[in-house]
């Protein structure tokens, strides 16, 4: 079954790269609608800005769509040339935000191995990485997760100094949901309120993702593992380093 819903996502991938894919950016990109309103507003978040939606991101003001020639290329759209500046780019103690996101989870003395499923909570090194010895790299350290609004910018960068060592992505499950979320199941909390946010440590086990292992430049660092995860019907993730 998961096979076969892939194959739909992956053709729905497809579509959403066609040029025919544009046309539903009209309600996004209407300088009066409420799409271009939370667009700007998340994008001028960080710095309490009220810039307007062309002067954030590389597009052509001129052009139908603003240019952007798929729903796909918009949505992986680019910051323009220093509105995202690095901090303290000269310094490689300093770990930089790798994407439009907010902190989520902190977890220390994470193992190889958790029974994740239980609760939702727990971060199992091997099925997050998915190949045991890349995991073991990581034993007994630290996990930080952060949640990516689906109306950011959809593109990640490195958070330190370094050199690729592995880049590979990994199937996973769709839609997938935890036990205690789902009506009907023993382990259903029905007092109360669930929201998808609250699974996501689980989810870094079991979505779709894409794995970037690098080597920092900071001894003191060493080896960085950066993890995106494909959620609901997005579901995939392009990777565009290379190991080296």
């Amino acid at each position: 079954m998961i096979a076969e819903l892939k194959k739909v996502l992956c053709e729905w991938g497809r579509r959403l790269q066609q040029p025919e894919s544009a046309r539903v950016l009209d309600s996004w990109l209407e300088k009066t609608g409420d799409g271009y309103a939370i667009l700007t507003a998340y994008a001028n978040a960080p710095y309490g800005t009220n810039e307007p939606f062309e002067d954030l991101f590389e597009c052509n003001a001129l052009a139908p769509y603003l240019g952007f020639k798929s729903w796909d290329e918009f949505f992986v759209r680019e910051f323009r040339a220093g509105v995202r500046p690095v901090a303290s780019p000269e310094d490689d103690n300093v770990i930089a935000n790798a994407s439009e996101s907010r902190p989520y989870n902190f977890a220390r003395d994470v193992k190889l191995r958790e029974k994740f499923w239980i609760k939702g909570s727990l971060y199992s090194l091997v099925d997050m990485l998915g190949d045991v010895q890349v995991a073991k790299s990581f034993e007994d350290g630290i996990v930080y997760q952060a949640f990516l609004s689906p109306y950011s910018c959809h593109r990640w960068h490195a958070p330190v100094s370094s050199v690729v060592k592995h880049a590979y992505a990994l199937d996973g499950s769709y839609f997938a949901i935890p036990e205690f979320a789902c009506p009907g199941t023993r382990a259903h909390r029905l007092d109360e309120k669930i929201d998808i946010k609250e699974w996501q440590a689980w989810l870094a086990s079991v979505a779709t993702r894409g794995i970037v292992v690098v080597d920092a430049d900071n001894p003191a660092l060493g080896l960085v593992a950066f993890i995106t995860i494909g959620m609901v019907e997005v579901s995939t993730v392009e990777l565009t380093v290379t190991e080296g």
